[in-house]
């Protein structure tokens, strides 16, 4: 819904079930598109989802709670 996946090519969108089927497709027939989808999306996942990255906003709003404030996250 927020064009990330496709923007970034971290992955494919399909409309409906034709659409997932070729997708898929896709991916199966090609090692060097799965390749790609697969180390983009691994790339995002550490520089975005990491323990280190994301401890700090966790931190934030743990925070938040115990002290009944609203932080930013």
């Amino acid at each position: 819904p927020d064009g990330l996946l496709t923007e970034s090519r971290l992955g494919l969108t399909a409309p409906d079930a034709s659409g997932l089927a070729s997708h898929l497709r896709q991916l199966a027939d090609s090692d060097a598109v799965w390749r790609g989808y697969s180390n983009r999306g691994r790339e995002y996942s550490v520089a975005n989802h990491s323990v280190d990255r994301a401890m700090p906003r966790f931190e934030e709003v743990f925070r938040a709670a115990l002290t009944g404030t609203r932080g930013s996250a």
